[in-house]
């Protein structure tokens, strides 16, 4: 427009509109987004709890099944159930995490 001050008049109004529709644009896709990330919160905080109560379960039975040690076989044996539910802790956490961080982004994009 500095080149040829005669089209300002023209370009003016396009630009203006053009502004308009971009900002529109915008609001329109971040509250897609927002709709579609709360669609899919909820799905995968319904995963996360079935895992979690799959996890717990599997302990739970674990627990009970807990035996004294009487040889050296049964002290292997109870240590490598012992590694199964230290693995299934360090699962529980990073799915608990995991789903503390859906959370949080989920509210981090709320309050923009």
């Amino acid at each position: 427009m500095a080149e040829k001050p005669e089209t300002r008049e023209q370009l003016e109004p396009i630009l203006a509109n053009l502004s308009t529709q971009w900002d529109q644009l915008e609001t329109t896709t971040t509250e897609k987004a927002d709709k579609l990330f709360e669609n899919k919160r909820a799905v995968l905080y319904e995963q996360s709890c079935d895992d979690i109560d799959g996890w717990v379960t599997q302990l739970e039975s674990q627990i009970i099944q807990a035996e004294s040690a009487k040889d050296l076989t049964t002290v292997n044996l109870l240590m490598q159930n012992q590694n199964v539910r230290r693995a299934f802790n360090e699962k529980f956490h990073k799915c608990v995490n995991k789903t503390r961080v859906i959370y949080v982004v989920h509210n981090v994009i709320l309050n923009r």
